[in-house]
């Protein structure tokens, strides 16, 4: 009886061993666990990157001794040097790759200016906080200011507005003469995180006389303007009577010039521009920033 019961015994402990060794196999199989001396994975020690221009970061390549061949997709954008060090060198995106035994990882740079980092700062500060526009106008943000010159009754306003189309700026200057009794407006539209130029357009309105004179300039200009006639190009220009603006219907007004502006009128013209710089720097000194620190680096007030 107990010969059986023994061997029933030890047939039960094997059977049920066997078993337990069954699962333990087919769990390790379905739910297989990480090998405890596992090589690392290799990886770059960053995959994206943001550079000013002229500054440099160090990759490296983390889980491996091995040599590392390093490669730059634009050496115009950055460069890249036998170590890793990547350096800055104009505005626009690239790819450095770093190759070790025949594996590829890579690292996507994008490279600034402070002047466009600060363009983009602006545009999200007034899209975030800037006052929001009504009816046809909804979609757009805008920061002004108003105050009056010192020890006179003129009025000056300045905005600045933020459109939906990413880094999009419309700045507006309006000054208006209590005696004699003339208006200035310059409005410059440029996108300031696209390598194009923007649209100036800028006028007087002597309101003293009747019909009311206008004299007004527009064409194009770039971040390259520096207060005097680089980086701006005047195209059209209006100077005369304008005859939907006159107490008289009467009155007698001569034939006003359209055209090409002549040297006289590139001159008022731009005379009226660098007054609107410097008043829009009136506004932005509020948050931080001015017409330099936004792109317009060679500007210099030439009215002074």
């Amino acid at each position: 009886m107990n010969k059986y019961f023994k061997k029933s015994t030890k047939r039960s402990v094997i059977s049920i061993l066997s078993i337990a060794i069954t699962l333990c196999l087919l769990f390790s199989l379905l739910f297989p666990g990480k090998a405890v001396n596992a090589a690392p994975r290799m990886r770059l020690n960053k995959t994206a990157v943001t550079l000013i221009q002229g500054k440099t970061v160090k990759l490296r390549v983390i889980g491996t001794k091995r040599k590392v061949t390093w490669k730059s997709s634009n050496k115009k954008i950055a460069k890249v040097n036998k170590k890793g060090v990547v350096k800055a060198l104009s505005p626009g995106k690239c790819t450095i790759t770093a190759k070790v035994r025949g594996k590829k990882l890579k690292c996507k740079v994008t490279v600034d200016t402070v002047e466009r980092i600060n363009a983009k700062k602006l545009y999200d500060l007034i899209r975030k906080k800037g006052k929001k526009g009504k009816g046809e106008e909804k979609n757009l943000r805008t920061i002004s200011t108003k105050f009056r010159p010192k020890g006179t009754d003129d009025s000056i306003e300045v905005r600045i507005t933020a459109y939906p189309e990413k880094g999009k700026l419309l700045f507006s200057y309006d000054y208006v003469l209590d005696s004699p009794c003339d208006s200035y407006h310059t409005e410059l539209t440029m996108n300031l995180l696209k390598k194009k130029k923007g649209t100036i357009s800028s006028s007087y309105r002597d309101l003293y006389v009747d019909p009311v004179h206008t004299h007004s300039v527009n064409g194009t200009i770039s971040t390259l303007y520096d207060g005097k006639s680089q980086g701006l190009f005047l195209t059209e220009c209006y100077d005369g009577a304008d005859p939907d603006e006159t107490y008289d219907d009467d009155v007698e007004t001569s034939v006003p010039y359209k055209g090409k502006p002549r040297p006289d009128d590139i001159s008022k013209g731009i005379y009226r521009i660098n007054d609107a710089f410097a008043n829009y720097n009136i506004l932005l000194k509020k948050y931080g920033y001015s017409m330099k620190k936004i792109g317009f680096t060679k500007w210099k007030n030439t009215n002074n």
